[in-house]
């Protein structure tokens, strides 16, 4: 470490210090203050009891009722204002009612609804609780061997640390003159100067210092140009087919940086956009014959900065479509490109076959043939969930043929040694919902699925089955009829050997991996404490 950062550690450290005791000394303050505002400011005045006419007669010396054997008598004691005392038996007569009339609801398992599968992966080292903690009949020494640390060693900033982290970033910022990156290249405070910024905006703070204010703290620098905008959104963006849309809980960033759109060459040449658009777009189209008018409307740097932007994704884009994209005439728009063309590679050559063969689907076999768009489009069945003979069920809203696809399995995509760590839950719960998925991953919908995880078992009279089918890339699990199925028939699938073997330690043919030893108390899952409860 340099000088230069050891007066620069020095000089947080002490910040930080002083800040926390000025906070400490004002929290115990407000804190003795906000009690005693609930304390009532003056005492209350009670008044006199109004004085009742005198009796002797019992208010419930007219209660009459059945000297039954099965009735039961209770004695009342009344207290007047004169401090007397009155004294009455009365009888009740009890009503019966027969529990055997009432059946109690099937016992399930609630999770969280999803309509696509969940990257898990594995469980975290952190056991944030024992599992069943009331069930003296289940067994936690499993769950302390698995998992190797307990949630409460991991260190969580509470809301009082962030008041003092940033006080102290303030100070150091706007008093002291430091970088962002010098607070945090110090690693004292703890957390980022960027994380305590974000979180800013996200909540309200309380003003426990007069005359201090964080608004004209130095702010994340957020895209500012059009270009640095997409450049954002594509590193977030994911852009498989499975699901278009950003931050997605599936793929990781790794993975998703992989699939950001390229710039592509134009197809089309830009002498010739009229081919691909069938009639004008409104006055001002470039399929329009030109007005006498040359002037134009005032074109920014960031006007055209989108044009590009668009242009470099999408080189194919009519006229008429950049004009509502821009907001710019489609006239000026087309005197753009020409005047910025964008050359059109030349095809590649490619070798002709010398004897075309057209293949039909006659030539082929009907089950080489996998039903996986129909898992692509969401087109399902609609179905209910209801009381069956063995407790939930899940039951057809609507007619199905043979071959329909009913719903898709989904839920958490766990491995194989994540597998057998849930499995001690599901032997106790005896309900597991444990799909194999490939050689890699499971699904299970324990705590995240939809209405396919009630599906029963039923091995001679099953009339749907269950099939890995892979879609834009990634396997997934439908559910498709066996035969055809009426309005109101219970979904019933036949669980399989695997499921019912006698062998508790599994519940899939998934080979056991030797389990890996963590030495390190800060390992790869230790920021992953609640991604399995």
């Amino acid at each position: 470490m340099s000088a230069e950062q050891r007066t620069s550690a020095e000089e947080v450290k002490h910040v930080y210090e002083s800040v926390w005791n000025e906070y400490s000394t004002w929290s115990q303050q407000y804190n003795q203050n906000a009690l005693e505002s609930l304390s009532r400011p003056y005492s209350h005045r009670r008044f006199p009891p109004l004085k009742k006419k005198k009796t002797r007669k019992s208010r419930f010396a007219n209660a009459k009722a059945s000297s039954s054997a099965s009735s039961h008598r209770c004695t009342i004691v009344d207290f007047d204002d004169e401090e007397e005392i009155e004294q009455s038996t009365i009888a009740l007569q009890p009503t019966v009612i027969d529990t055997d009339q009432f059946t109690p609801y099937p016992p399930y398992d609630s999770c969280t609804s999803v309509s696509q599968n969940l990257l898990v992966g594995d469980d975290s080292h952190y056991m944030p609780f024992v599992p069943f903690s009331d069930d003296p009949s289940y067994n936690f020494s499993d769950d302390l061997e698995l998992h190797h640390y307990t949630a409460w060693q991991k260190h969580s900033i509470d809301t009082d640390e962030q008041h003092i982290t940033l006080e102290t970033v303030r100070r150091l910022v706007k008093e002291c003159g430091l970088l962002y990156e010098t607070i945090d290249a110090t690693r004292i405070l703890p957390m980022q100067c960027h994380d305590i910024i974000r979180l800013l905006r996200q909540r309200d703070f309380p003003k426990w210092l007069p005359n201090t204010s964080t608004s004209d703290l130095p702010q994340i620098t957020a895209p500012d140009t059009p270009s640095a905008a997409v450049d954002y959104f594509l590193e977030y963006f994911c852009s498989n087919l499975n699901c278009l849309t950003g931050f997605c809980s599936l793929h990781d960033g790794e993975s998703v940086r992989q699939q950001v759109p390229k710039s592509l060459p134009p197809k089309i040449p830009y002498t010739k956009p009229s081919d691909a658009v069938d009639a004008p777009c409104g006055a001002y189209c470039f399929l329009q014959p030109p007005t006498y008018s040359t002037l134009g409307t005032s074109w920014t740097k960031e006007d055209h900065e989108v044009l590009d932007l668009t242009l470099r994704y999408a080189p194919d884009t009519t006229p008429c479509d950049l004009s509502i994209i821009c907001r710019k005439p489609c006239r000026e728009i087309y005197r753009y490109q020409y005047a910025h063309p964008r050359t059109v590679p030349r095809p590649p050559k490619t070798r002709q076959p010398s004897q075309l063969k057209t293949r039909t689907y006659d030539d082929e076999r009907p089950s080489r043939f996998t039903p996986n768009v129909g898992v692509q489009k969401g087109a399902i069945r609609a179905t209910e969930v209801r009381e069956s003979q063995w407790g939930l069920g899940l039951f057809l809203a609507e007619t199905a043929e043979e071959g329909d696809l009913i719903s898709e399995y989904v839920g958490e995509m766990i491995r194989p040694l994540t597998v057998d760590s849930r499995n001690f839950h599901a032997e106790h719960r005896e309900r597991s919902y444990v799909f194999h998925l490939n050689p890699t991953y499971a699904l299970d919908s324990a705590y995240a699925g939809n209405n396919t995880r009630y599906m029963n078992h039923s091995a001679e009279a099953s009339n749907c089955h269950t099939r890995v089918v892979l879609v834009n890339g990634e396997h997934r699990i439908g559910v498709y009829a066996a035969r055809r199925i009426e309005k109101g028939e219970e979904l019933l699938i036949n669980y399989g050997t695997y499921f019912w073997t006698s062998d508790k330690q599994t519940q899939l043919e998934t080979s056991l991996p030797v389990q890996p030893a963590y030495d390190d108390p800060k390992d790869l899952t230790y920021k992953d404490l609640d991604s399995s409860y």
